[in-house]
């Protein structure tokens, strides 16, 4: 460990300057007039914005060494990671707090801390509360009282947009959870648009029989072939409402109706000039994940992700959409540098045909894909030497390497060390 900075917070700062990172903190301290802090994994400040308020510190007096502020934060922290997002808590002392962590490879390596504050007047019941926890004495819960005047009080929907705000101002140095939490939103919306579809169809049964909606199927078939994907969505969470009506939930017949619907779309594909072989490759990994497919969430979110791929493939020049395929396929790579990665199998996570994805991906990053994985497991290995006892064998496999001798060599052109030199140093 060098320097006296836990394993995790030297991390942190591979990620990212902690120059910018100190700048980020310091423009969304002046903005929220909130104090703001980084905290390492065990939450332990690392760098504060704001300075402690005359509660705060009055409080500490109470507090014994296992019901510290840094152990209630770091417990904070950890169910952010759990819940994949900003999370707003109320600590030991009645205050509250919002937090956000940021990860890599499902590992909290820090978390942002906002706060404290109010989002009601204080009043003595919350006094009394601290008083029956920690045994204070009459004249500390006035002092406590009288300190309180100094926390901020704000609306329970400010303290919503402030975490909202962090979310977007921090998720761009964070990977897998804030993939992981916007693919639960979109399950959620679309589940909630599919429930709408199945009402719909109930209350039109009550009417007249209702026949399988074909002219549907020709309408999503249009929206596909012209790139309209907001309406291809949401004629496919259509169709599903009828599946699910019409066969009671079976989900049998629903993993049936999506293989039909996944070659209609591949079709509409090929007939827009799509690349053949990306589409047959689609196919065929949507057939080999379909057995692990076992509930509806995920059975109706992977048949979208497939029509919005076909679209990706008949409309690839999108700048956008470019854009967009970069970035999802840097986040997989930054959780699987240590597998056996080519360009093929990352280029077909994104839909993407490879020698176009190869193109995009070197326009975009300004490194061949090739040179930027070298570098994430390269990186890796800095970091593992550096703050790790493990063996430099451990370490190459870890970062992917297929041998030390191999492992040795490529370290040595990107660093100018060997391994083990660069851990002496």
């Amino acid at each position: 460990m060098k320097g006296g900075v836990s394993r995790m917070s030297a991390y942190i700062y591979q990620m990212i300057e902690e120059a910018e990172l100190q700048e980020m903190l310091n423009a969304f301290h002046l903005c929220v007039k909130l104090p703001v802090c980084l905290l390492d994994e065990q939450g332990k400040p690392l760098i504060q914005c704001g300075t402690n308020n005359g509660f705060c510190n009055f409080f500490q007096k109470f507090l014994k060494k296992e019901d510290s502020c840094e152990i209630h934060h770091a417990k904070a922290a950890s169910q952010a990671l759990r819940f994949g997002e900003a999370y707003i808590f109320e600590c030991h002392s009645n205050l509250n707090h919002i937090v956000f962590p940021l990860v890599q490879k499902n590992t909290l390596i820090a978390s942002v801390l906002v706060g404290p504050f109010l989002m009601d007047e204080p009043d003595m019941n919350m006094f009394m509360d601290i008083s029956e926890r920690y045994h204070t004495s009459t004249p500390d819960i006035l002092e406590l009282y009288e300190r309180s005047s100094c926390i901020k009080v704000i609306e329970a929907k400010e303290a919503t947009q402030i975490s909202i705000l962090l979310s977007h101002l921090f998720s761009k140095i964070t990977y897998v959870r804030n993939e992981t939490m916007l693919r639960n939103r979109r399950k959620q919306n679309q589940q909630s648009q599919i429930n709408d579809a199945i009402k719909s169809y109930k209350d039109m049964a009550q009417i007249k029989s209702i026949h399988y909606p074909i002219e549907k199927e020709k309408m999503l078939i249009h929206r596909i072939r012209t790139g309209n994907i907001q309406e291809a969505r949401a004629i496919l969470n259509d169709l599903f409402g009828y599946v699910l009506f019409s066969k009671g939930h079976s989900i049998k017949n629903v993993k049936a109706r999506a293989i039909e619907l996944c070659s209609l779309l591949s079709r509409a594909a090929l007939e827009g000039a799509a690349d053949e072989s990306t589409v047959f490759e689609l196919n065929n990994d949507f057939l080999d994940q379909l057995p692990s497919l076992n509930n509806y969430d995920d059975l109706c979110l992977k048949l979208q992700e497939m029509a919005e791929a076909f679209v990706r493939l008949m409309f690839e020049r999108n700048e956008y959409a470019n854009h967009e395929a970069v970035q999802r396929a840097i986040i997989f790579m930054g959780q699987n540098f240590d597998q056996d990665l080519t360009l093929s199998k990352v280029a077909i996570q994104v839909y993407l045909n490879p020698a176009y994805f190869s193109t995009i991906f070197k326009k975009s990053t300004g490194m061949s894909f090739k040179e930027y994985l070298t570098k994430l497991r390269v990186d890796e290995a800095k970091r593992l030497l550096t703050n790790t006892d493990y063996t430099i064998l451990d370490i190459a496999v870890a970062c992917g390497f297929d041998n030390q001798s191999y492992f040795s060599k490529v370290f040595k052109k990107y660093t100018g060390f060997s391994p083990k030199a660069y851990r002496s140093e």
